[in-house]
C-alpha cells in the first residue's frame, strides 16, 4: 500500500520574507498548528487516516509600520495527488492539479 512507509512531509512557503508563519494541517477532527517558516515532519506524527484527503493551510503575517497585514491560503492534499508525488522528489504547490 502507498502508506505502508512513513512519508516525510516538507512544507515551504513561496513568500520567505514574512514576520510570522502558521501552518495548520487538518483531517476531520484532527488539527495541528505549527509556527515556523518551514515545516518538516513524518506523516506518522499526524495520525491522519491513510488514503484520505487532508487540508494544509498557511497563514502569513507581515508586521508593517502601518499595522499588520495577513494572508491565508488553503490546499487540499488529495490521496491521488499524494500518490502521484510520493517519493518522486518533485515539488508541488497549492495550484497543482491532479
Amino acid at each position: 500500500k502507498w502508506m505502508d512507509v512513513d512519508n516525510q512531509l516538507l512544507l515551504k512557503p513561496k513568500q520567505t520574507d514574512a514576520s510570522n508563519y502558521t501552518w495548520t494541517l487538518s483531517q476531520g477532527r484532527l488539527n495541528y498548528s505549527f509556527e515556523s517558516r518551514e515545516l518538516e515532519l513524518m506523516m506518522s506524527e499526524l495520525k491522519f487516516r491513510a488514503g484520505a484527503d487532508f487540508t494544509i493551510a498557511l497563514r502569513v503575517n507581515h508586521q508593517l509600520p502601518s499595522g499588520d497585514c495577513a494572508d491565508e491560503k488553503q490546499f487540499v492534499l488529495t490521496a491521488a495527488l499524494f500518490k502521484k508525488y510520493q517519493a518522486s522528489g518533485k515539488a508541488f504547490d497549492n495550484t497543482t492539479k491532479e
